[in-house]
């Protein structure tokens, strides 16, 4: 019975450790965008360079914690640790889907989509998992070495070089003001030039909740506007997510795909969505959360009374 016991022990100990060291892993190998959905969540300040640091220590707690289960290294604290950070999880999921801002929860970055209802099912069964461990670790033998706390320590290096490895300096997070400059694309993959022009620009992502509600009052400004002011989307989301997005919200203008680091330049020290109204190639004003009135956008440009 205690062999038994002891197995069921490791068995779940080593599963957990995998899972957060493959997460850690996976958001380290793509910070920025980590960074973003964290910022998504409306728990933290809009600042990115506080929502990238705030990812970076994530990489390191997970990638740490998943080694340190692993080898079973300090299983008291970590098992200790381990229910208290999903417990974590848990509330913050919980708290962005009672504030609709998420449709996935960005746990496994950007290489596996998990719904935010997937994603608390999970981490409600690791939770119940990690609490198992915590009762059984004492049918289990606890073998000290310094290999393990060496392969810890090993790993609280790699998480701490894994981000810079995909280029995250502060050089990326600079506020752009001229959007002529970032390489947009169109659905079917044509550039876009936008110099000369006055147009409303959407900063946006598919799994932003709140980027689906003003879908409709963006419908508006375009039908009134049309052509004299566009309305334009950009949205650092796989295309596949795109088409989805514009055929489930019935967008009357199109949403383009642009590469995640542009879209972090432009996005500032604030979340999503973002409204950049372009006049001549320059940024005159920028609005966050709601759209601005059309008035406001007609003021603008210069294109006199709209009747």
């Amino acid at each position: 019975m205690t062999k038994t016991l002891q197995l069921t022990y490791r068995f779940i100990c080593i599963v957990l450790g995998t899972v957060f060291l493959a997460a850690g892993i996976i958001k380290g190998l793509d910070l920025s965008r980590f960074a973003v959905q964290i910022g998504q969540y409306g728990i933290f300040p809009g600042d990115i360079r506080l929502l990238t640091g705030v990812a970076w220590l994530m990489v390191d707690v997970e990638m740490l914690l998943g080694a340190a289960l692993l080898v079973n290294w300090h299983p008291r604290t970590c098992l200790r640790i381990t229910a208290g950070l999903l417990a974590l999880f848990i509330g913050a999921l919980a708290w962005a889907m009672f504030q609709g801002n998420i449709s996935d929860c960005g746990c496994f970055g950007p290489a596996a989509r998990r719904g935010p209802v997937q994603a608390l099912f999970e981490d409600g069964l690791m939770l119940a998992a990690a609490l198992a461990a915590w009762q059984l670790r004492t049918a289990s033998t606890h073998i000290r070495h310094p290999a393990k706390g060496w392969a810890v320590a090993t790993a609280g290096i790699l998480s701490m070089i894994l981000p810079l490895t995909t280029g995250v300096m502060d050089s990326d997070l600079k506020v752009v003001d001229r959007p002529e400059s970032i390489q947009l694309q169109s659905l079917d993959g044509q550039p876009i030039a936008f110099s000369g022009e006055n147009f409303l620009l959407v900063l946006m992502s598919t799994e932003c909740g709140h980027c689906r509600e003003v879908v409709p009052l963006l419908n508006d400004i375009t039908a009134e506007m049309g052509e004299r002011i566009p309305v334009y989307a950009v949205a650092a989301n796989p295309k596949p997510d795109i088409d989805r997005f514009v055929e489930e919200n019935c967008t009357f203008y199109p949403v383009l795909a642009v590469e995640e680091k542009s879209l972090i330049a432009l996005m500032g020290d604030e979340p999503l969505p973002q409204y950049l109204f372009i006049h001549n190639g320059q940024v005159a004003d920028r609005w966050f959360a709601m759209p601005p009135e059309v008035q406001a956008l007609i003021d603008l440009s210069g294109i006199g009374q709209h009747s």
